[in-house]
């Protein structure tokens, strides 16, 4: 499969509200009123990934009532700036995105609310290894992952609802870019 973006891909994702699949610990999704199109869930991981949004503060205006928050997000004023982190640009990069039902109607993109980062139910951990906060092979001799770390992925994760509204908003990707992938996803640039 291969897809060569277009400022209508960028066009379409920038029109995406964040809402909060409240399934399991949660995850960021696109909102109820999101009719999808055959290739979202490909533009949203290809813009995951490659797409540019580089770290600063960027206006935030919370969804409207009717949609589902994050802890996180249900703190927030209804409009303001969120702080976007080059750690929140990496966790977007690692989540599992996918095509779910969390509202009971069409299938919309969003990320895995059981196993937001990959294939375990401790999500925390991923995140870490994911920003390398912890080597990938454990030591003998302790746990890296310390309460404080999975604390702090814990109340990182509750962000990505702001942070993937921000990014959609204001990432780039060059038009004419052609990227190969599959339809489960493993996109990659094409080699010209």
């Amino acid at each position: 499969m291969r897809i060569r973006w277009e400022n209508r891909h960028t066009e379409r994702l920038r029109q995406a509200r964040i809402g909060w699949d409240l399934a399991e610990v949660g995850a960021p999704c696109f909102s109820p009123d999101w009719v999808t199109e055959p290739d979202d869930i490909h533009l949203l991981r290809i813009a995951a990934v490659y797409g540019d949004c580089p770290p600063g503060n960027y206006r935030y205006r919370r969804p409207p009532r009717d949609f589902e928050y994050s802890f996180y997000v249900d703190e927030l004023p209804d409009d303001g700036d969120f702080a976007f982190t080059a750690e929140h640009r990496t966790l977007l990069a690692a989540m599992s995105w996918e095509l779910s039902d969390p509202y009971a109607g069409d299938d919309i993109p969003g990320a895995d609310p059981k196993r937001p980062y990959g294939d375990f139910t401790f999500y925390q951990l991923e995140m870490a290894l994911a920003l390398e906060l912890i080597p990938a092979q454990k030591p003998a001799d302790h746990d890296p992952m310390t309460p404080e770390i999975v604390e702090a992925m814990t109340a990182l994760h509750f962000q990505s609802q702001p942070a993937l509204q921000v990014f959609l908003q204001n990432f780039e990707i060059p038009a004419g870019r052609v990227f190969d992938g599959e339809d489960w996803g493993g996109w990659a640039p094409h080699d010209s």
